[in-house]
């Protein structure tokens, strides 16, 4: 929550900035954006500007297509114009600090009520095909014909993915295992078998 410190965690929006102070000058937003130039809707337009390019990060050109889709230029010169004034009068520097922190105030209640809307939201599930469907780990107990099996395949350089789907177990499960019985290399795998059946045959 905004503590009038200063310190928002947040940015201000245009819409923001113009609605605190079209309502300040009673006035609708609709009417910064008008083309009447006026001083009942000039004044509160060339503030309005000045605060959005203070207060929010975006340009001169952005500004002035928020305000009717002026020039830039036109957003240009009434920062000038604003700065200088509250530069020399006092009561439009405190008019304008209102402003300031009302603006402020409405971001920081905008940030915590996305945020507040953010904790309530579900992660989303994983899109299907993003992941493997055998790349999830499993812990069941390894049979010792799941494990000729294994020996079997990788001897034959047959991939893991297709050797999990043999074995009904997920792809992570078979590299750990092969990792376990240092048979990651088809070469090994070759040994590794080789040196199995001499010792059945013994």
């Amino acid at each position: 929550m905004f503590d009038g410190s200063g310190t928002v965690p947040v940015k201000p929006k245009l819409a923001e900035v113009k609605r605190v102070v079209a309502r300040a000058h009673g006035l609708e937003t609709a009417d910064l954006e008008s083309q009447l130039r006026i001083r009942k809707y000039a004044q509160p337009r060339q503030l309005a500007a000045y605060l959005c390019r203070e207060l929010t990060d975006h340009s001169y050109p952005e500004i002035g297509r928020a305000f009717g889709d002026r020039d830039h230029t036109t957003i240009l010169f009434a920062y000038r114009k604003i700065a200088a004034q509250v530069a020399h009068d006092e009561k439009l520097a405190s008019q304008v600090n209102d402003y300031r922190h009302q603006i402020h105030a409405i971001a920081a209640l905008r940030w915590e009520g996305e945020k507040s809307l953010r904790a309530l939201v579900p992660p989303a599930p994983p899109k299907p095909g993003r992941l493997h469907p055998y790349r999830r780990m499993d812990s069941r107990w390894w049979t010792t014909e799941q494990i000729n099996t294994l020996r079997n395949m990788r001897a034959d350089g047959t991939p893991y993915s297709l050797i999990a789907e043999r074995l009904g177990r997920s792809m992570a499960a078979v590299e750990n295992k092969a990792g376990e019985l240092g048979i990651r290399n088809p070469k090994a795998a070759m040994r590794s078998l080789q040196v199995g059946q001499m010792e059945r045959a013994a």
